[in-house]
């Protein structure tokens, strides 16, 4: 078959995936669909099928319909070799079966893998990025094996890690859903934990000068900060829930920090970082110093324990601010 009659085929199945879609659309519409009913086109020949959806160049195979299209097939006994899935969202897709030898360069970067069966091993394959949420497949990860022992961005819902983490990068990297991750901090690539989601995953080493600006310690085991000795003294942004406090806040940038449901929180607004608590959330940490001249923009005291005295300033700053506000919309109203 030429790539003429390829393409003839293409355009037609194109055409008839159309009027699947808009059929499929009206039906729900029509039958008020909380969860919508999706039909799915199967072929009786997988290569034919391959040809059409995809357009092979130089070896590589890249998909040639739209994904609301190629979404309405069934992919069950369809080869993905030697195609290129980065980038790809296969959330909603039936039959899509992966050997993650054989896709295109081993790459999965930033592919959605919900409802995808994956099989083969992890070494050297690209999974940056990749979001591992909703896959069928009871999957085993080495992060020494993957290429450029690289899991930036990846989410890891589902997959069982066997292995170490050193020197490895796991910045912005979820943990959520995931089983047997142990992580020494000492050892990730650069100490950086910036941004990481630590939900399910246990910490076994010290945090010494290790980055954990805006980590989510939600969920995680055995983590302990001394604030005095993470990396920079900052924990801007950082949520600390399920962490002991062991140190002083002195010096400590906590802008955007939420300490609910840490432990041994003793806080000293003069003494943190520029007099800083904008934006933070207290619940559970003890306000152990004077709130004069301290930055509270939108910071939240509810389950904070606090000095009687610095309920009394709060709630007059809480009144100033209000009172300003009113005298703000006055002058403009009067205007």
């Amino acid at each position: 078959m030429d790539n003429l009659q390829i393409e003839i085929l293409r355009n037609t199945l194109i055409e008839k995936l159309k009027e699947l879609r808009d059929m499929t659309i009206e039906r729900n519409l029509i039958h008020h669909q909380t969860t919508p009913q999706q039909k799915y086109v199967s072929f009786d020949d997988p290569q034919l099928l391959k040809k059409l959806v995809f357009r092979e160049i130089n070896g590589s195979y890249t998909f040639a319909l739209p994904k609301d299209l190629w979404k309405l097939i069934d992919f069950t006994n369809v080869s993905f070799d030697d195609v290129l899935v980065s980038d790809i969202d296969f959330t909603g897709s039936k039959g899509v079966k992966l050997n993650i030898q054989k896709i295109k360069y081993r790459s999965l970067r930033n592919a959605k893998l919900s409802g995808v069966e994956i099989i083969g091993q992890f070494s050297y394959v690209d999974v940056v990025g990749t979001d591992f949420t909703g896959c069928i497949s009871k999957l085993r990860l080495n992060p020494q094996l993957i290429r450029g022992k690289d899991l930036t961005h990846t989410k890891l819902s589902g997959i069982e890690i066997e292995g170490s983490f050193k020197d490895v990068k796991v910045i912005e990297t979820d943990f959520t859903g995931s089983k047997g991750a142990v992580i020494n901090p000492q050892m990730v690539a650069g100490k950086r934990l910036y941004y990481t989601t630590l939900t399910d995953a246990e910490i076994i080493g010290p945090l010494f000068d290790v980055d954990v600006r805006r980590a989510n310690f939600t969920g995680s085991k055995g983590a302990v900060i001394n604030p005095q000795t993470v990396n920079e003294k900052s924990l801007t942004g950082t949520i600390l829930k399920d962490v002991e406090i062991k140190g002083s806040f002195d010096g400590v940038d906590i802008e955007g920090a939420n300490f609910t449901g840490s432990k041994g929180v003793q806080i000293n607004p003069q003494t943190v970082k520029e007099k800083n608590l904008t934006a933070t959330i207290l619940k559970d940490a003890e306000i152990i110093g004077s709130l004069k001249g301290v930055d509270i923009s939108n910071t939240n005291f509810i389950g904070a324990i606090m000095t009687a005295e610095n309920e009394y300033n709060y709630a007059k700053e809480e009144i100033n601010k209000s009172f300003q506000k009113v005298m703000k919309n006055n002058k403009v109203y009067n205007n």
